[in-house]
């Protein structure tokens, strides 16, 4: 059995998530989900959206259990980062560039 099986309204959710949500974390990891659904390993998925093997792997098992809300960032201790670093640059370009991988799959 696949660690995430590939269902036309799964498919179909993940997608609508990414046209309705501004949270790029989400979109990120939508798309990584999405990629895995297609037959992508875990760890392809995790270096194409630039982000770690156990985040995108925590994010299928949530997904799994909870559907799409377990796709949101846990709250966190501690006080909120003011800089964002290199990868978080990146990943913003990854972000905007999600919006013409969905064009090209309609």
């Amino acid at each position: 059995m696949p660690i995430l099986e590939e269902t036309p309204e799964k498919v179909q959710e993940l997608k609508q998530l990414m046209h309705e949500t501004n949270d790029k974390g989400i979109v990120l990891k939508a798309l990584a989900l999405l990629e895995v659904m297609k037959g992508a390993s875990v760890r392809d998925a995790a270096k194409l959206v630039c982000m770690s093997f156990k985040t995108i792997y925590n994010a299928i098992n949530r997904y799994n259990a909870e559907g799409i809300t377990g796709l949101e960032d846990r709250p966190r201790s501690g006080r909120p980062r003011k800089f964002a670093s290199v990868g978080e640059k990146h990943r913003l370009d990854l972000y905007e560039r999600s919006e013409e991988y969905e064009r090209s799959e309609e």
